[in-house]
């Protein structure tokens, strides 16, 4: 079976590598806008991305197949809830000089990482043979 990888995760982590974990087993480092070729057997398998220990995709089951192809992307919740924490958490205490809301929005924003660590790639099927 082969298996194309793309990765198009935009901005984010761009200059790292995220790994492309298959079977629970590190198989190969995914750079910025690269596009991989695997040749696995045919039967299903897992398949997870991971960048560090924290930020990871969740695990999916890949069936047996000629050819699939994935673009791993960013999950769109976590950009846009983390850039709304993110500047709620400078801009807000600043203006309103309270150290409680400080402390807050913080537990709020350690929350909403501990949540979001374990979605935070996420595989698109490509469909008809595309390879982007």
């Amino acid at each position: 079976m082969k298996l194309f990888i793309t990765r198009q995760t935009g901005f984010y982590g761009m200059g790292s590598p995220i790994e492309v974990v298959i079977n629970g087993q590190k198989r190969v480092a995914l750079f910025h806008q690269q596009t991989l070729e695997l040749d696995l057997p045919d039967k299903p398998m897992t398949l997870q991305i991971k960048f560090s220990f924290l930020l990871r995709s969740p695990v999916y089951t890949i069936q047996p197949s000629p050819m699939k192809s994935y673009t791993v992307v960013m999950n769109p919740k976590l950009i846009q809830i983390y850039l709304l924490l993110f500047a709620s958490l400078l801009l807000l205490p600043l203006l309103l000089k309270n150290m409680w809301l400080i402390l807050i929005l913080l537990i709020f924003y350690i929350i909403f990482l501990k949540n979001m660590t374990g979605k935070a790639y996420l595989l698109k099927e490509n469909t008809h043979g595309e390879t982007v």
